[in-house]
């Protein structure tokens, strides 16, 4: 006996809508604070050391790695599914 719920609305995957709603919440979220708390932490330590370059640095490489992670969130993305034509067999 099949428990899976049918795939509706075109999702590419078999899990419930709520569930992919919270995954890509999840992802964004991630992203965020990956490219904020860097900065943040960088501009704690000059404060805590009376120092002016470590907020800069938190600031250039937080959004590094933040794209970083995004693009390979769209890579893995496009190569798990790729477009709806694709899945069908259409050129």
């Amino acid at each position: 006996m099949n428990t899976t719920p049918p795939n509706t609305g075109g999702s590419k995957s078999s899990r419930h809508a709520i569930a992919e709603g919270y995954m890509w919440a999840t992802r964004i979220t991630t992203i965020a604070i990956e490219m904020v708390a860097p900065g943040l932490g960088g501009m704690w330590l000059d404060k805590r050391y009376d120092t002016n370059v470590w907020g800069t640095v938190g600031w250039i490489l937080g959004p590094i790695v933040g794209i970083y992670h995004l693009i390979q969130i769209a890579v893995k993305e496009a190569g798990t599914g790729g477009s709806q034509s694709k899945r069908e067999g259409k050129p």
